[in-house]
């Protein structure tokens, strides 16, 4: 459903839409579609998700280059300028002694209440695996990032606020999925798994 809502519908919406309803509410429609995911799947969920923020900014950013007719260039900057911000971040908590790691995992798993019954060695364990999952994720969004830009500037190169931006947009949505976003959530299934199985190791019991 996700890979639906933000992927392929927007895609559809920007390749055939533009045509039917002009571009204008063809870039509307399939900019709001992620942001309604993003507000319904925080809506949905016990803690708000901290990546929130970046969807709507993101969209709005988009929106802006459509409908003042910016550059292009200013599209792919937004495209590459995201998740390097957010890989950054993961950076920066982590050298603050903060990590951002440390609650998005424990949002996954019940980390939190057996913490306290465990030993000074356990703990300092888990939170050196924890710490290698933030750093290498934030690595893999931060690569990520650099790599849409770079598909942007190959894709997009036509006028904004043109049906051939909007066409170029949805080419660009389309191929980005399949050659950037499955690719991180691959990779980030990988690393999220691995360090379950070390924090497994650690407390001797599977985590739920």
């Amino acid at each position: 459903m996700e890979v639906v809502l933000v992927a392929v519908l927007p895609a559809v919406i920007l390749t055939w839409g533009t045509t039917a309803w002009g571009t204008g509410p063809a870039l509307a429609l399939a900019l709001a579609l992620p942001v309604i995911h993003a507000v319904w799947s925080r809506a949905a969920s016990v803690a708000p998700s901290p990546f929130l923020p970046f969807v709507v900014l993101g969209a709005l950013a988009t929106a802006s280059v459509g409908w003042f007719a910016l550059s292009p260039v200013w599209f792919a900057a937004k495209e590459a300028l995201l998740p390097v911000g957010i890989g950054l971040i993961f950076a920066v908590s982590d050298a603050f002694g903060r990590p951002l790691i440390v609650p998005l995992f424990e949002r996954l798993v019940e980390l939190g209440p057996i913490r306290p019954g465990l030993t000074v060695d356990q703990n300092a364990k888990i939170d050196g695996a924890l710490r290698t999952l933030g750093r290498m994720w934030g690595g893999a969004i931060a690569l990520s990032g650099v790599a849409s830009g770079v598909l942007a500037l190959a894709i997009v190169h036509s006028e904004a606020g043109t049906e051939a931006f909007n066409l170029e947009l949805g080419r660009h949505t389309a191929w980005s999925w399949g050659v950037i976003t499955l690719p991180t959530t691959l990779v980030t299934m990988f690393l999220l798994l691995r360090t379950v199985r070390r924090v497994e190791a650690v407390v001797g019991r599977p985590l739920t």
